[in-house]
């Protein structure tokens, strides 16, 4: 180190130049930093990159939930609406249902009715013919 201060000497005197001289650790420490430094505006380039990305994400899912609101308030209209229609339609089939049970009720009684006749019948019909065969030669 003293050589380096002595030769610089002598240039300042031969040549009215300053010449300064700077410890290699130094220059390998300022190496060492602005490698670190680069390295370091990398990662926070790429996170405030994803960071940003993420944010646009979020701003678009933010605008669709916006949309879908918006679709299922005109959905839940049409609900209703198809809700109602569902209702009156169940109504009606409901009615349809109680009608027809009446009339099948009605007809089992007829059916009964005319089962009974029959039955009526067929045994007169049998007597009768006992009858006629007791009266025939």
């Amino acid at each position: 180190h003293s050589i380096a201060a002595t030769a610089s000497q002598d240039y300042l005197r031969q040549l009215r130049r300053h010449v300064y001289v700077t410890p290699r650790s130094f220059l390998s420490f300022l190496d060492s930093f602005s490698s670190l430094y680069a390295d370091r505006l990398a990662r926070l380039k790429h996170a405030a990159d994803t960071t940003a990305g993420g944010l646009r994400k979020l701003l678009q899912a933010g605008r669709d939930v916006g949309t879908m609101q918006q679709e299922l308030v005109s959905k839940e209209l049409s609900l209703c609406g198809a809700q109602k229609v569902a209702a009156d339609m169940l109504r009606e089939i409901t009615n349809s249902t109680m009608r027809a049970e009446k009339k099948k009720a009605e007809v089992v009684n007829v059916k009964n009715q005319l089962s009974e006749q029959a039955r009526t019948i067929e045994r007169d019909k049998i007597a009768c013919e006992r009858d006629l065969e007791a009266a025939r030669p």
